[in-house]
């Protein structure tokens, strides 16, 4: 396999922030790898762990599921915190998709799917997922379909969206027995297919059946947070960008199923995002995000946040500007290309 010269260089930044302040905070600064500092936004609550960073395109907002009990949601145009949706049924949250008027959001520790108003950032709804440690979900807008993974149970769970989520299936993901477990795939409504990992491998679920359709063994090391992580699709290529814990991140194709490359990232990675104006990949893990060519597959550019348990973040693609949760610093920071 090619394996991608690292060309990095880092970004360093002071990582001083006020607890459960609304404003940004930071003056743009700059750093010789081509990326901006715009701002650091403070996070409501204490710092810690965290889960996932997603944009929306249908009001433009950013959405950070905190380590704790809460939603927050960004106006990026601000840079400001607008929600902060708090609630026992929210407890670890994990993951969140959309729809015009809700906001679904996975609740580990309370094992519920729940749900959020967009008009008004109040919870309206939730259900109780069949298996337990719900992780990854993504909604089909064309059948109104969510689609859940339950860590704890290693299945795959469809649902009937709506303010209470009505159980449709269940189905088995692979391996039978896994050590770390199923993470956040990607689904391709257009291929009407759910592509899932979980441990070393990359799984291919027809998304009206539920059968899986390929399995990808990429072989690598299974750390205790897994070894395949999240993944995203690049429709314009045709390919699966997936994160791993092994300073890699694996290149698929899609109908194939086989791998084209792995180009060395800086440290292990979690998040990983598509900014397909710019035609970049970004992946967030340790205290930064690497960027690569998401046409050439070349390995660009690694900017250092500063701050550890950098491993979840997104990207505006009207603005292009970069969205890093910063875990230890407890802030969202935002960057820019020069």
């Amino acid at each position: 396999m090619v394996t991608a010269v690292l060309m990095t260089a880092a970004l360093i930044v002071a990582a001083g922030v006020g607890s459960g302040a609304q404003a940004a905070m930071t003056a743009p600064s700059s750093a010789p790898n081509g990326y901006t500092l715009v701002t650091k936004i403070p996070l409501p609550g204490p710092a810690g762990h965290g889960d996932w960073v997603a944009y929306d395109a249908g009001n433009g907002y950013i959405y950070v599921s905190h380590h704790g009990s809460n939603l927050v949601v960004v106006d990026p145009t601000k840079n400001t915190v607008v929600a902060n949706v708090e609630s026992p049924e929210l407890k670890t949250p994990d993951v969140m998709t959309f729809d015009a008027n809700r906001v679904y959001v996975t609740a580990e520790d309370a094992q519920r799917i729940v749900v959020i108003s967009k008009k008004d950032w109040k919870i309206v709804g939730s259900a109780r997922t069949k298996g337990a440690a719900p992780d990854g979900i993504w909604l089909d807008p064309g059948t109104g379909r969510l689609y859940v993974v339950t860590n704890a149970a290693n299945q795959l769970e469809v649902y009937a969206s709506g303010n209470q989520p009505k159980l449709i299936a269940t189905y088995p993901l692979r391996p039978a027995k896994p050590k770390a477990g199923p993470d956040v795939g990607v689904l391709v409504p257009a291929k009407a297919t759910l592509y899932e990992t979980d441990d070393s491998l990359v799984l291919a679920l027809d998304s009206k059946t539920g059968q899986i359709t390929g399995v990808l063994d990429t072989h690598l090391p299974i750390a205790e947070n897994g070894a395949n992580k999240s993944m995203v699709y690049d429709p314009k290529t045709n390919r699966l960008w997936v994160a791993t814990t092994d300073k890699q991140v694996v290149i698929l194709d899609a109908d194939m199923l086989t791998e084209i490359t792995n180009p060395r990232a800086t440290e292990p990675d979690d998040g990983i995002s598509l900014d397909p104006g710019l035609r970049l990949i970004y992946a967030f893990g340790g205290h930064g995000f690497d960027v690569y060519n998401a046409d050439t597959l070349q390995h660009v550019a690694y900017v250092n946040t500063g701050s550890a348990i950098t491993h979840t973040g997104a990207v505006d693609p009207v603005t292009h500007r970069v969205y890093a949760y910063e875990g230890q610093a407890n802030v969202l920071g935002v960057y820019a290309q020069r």
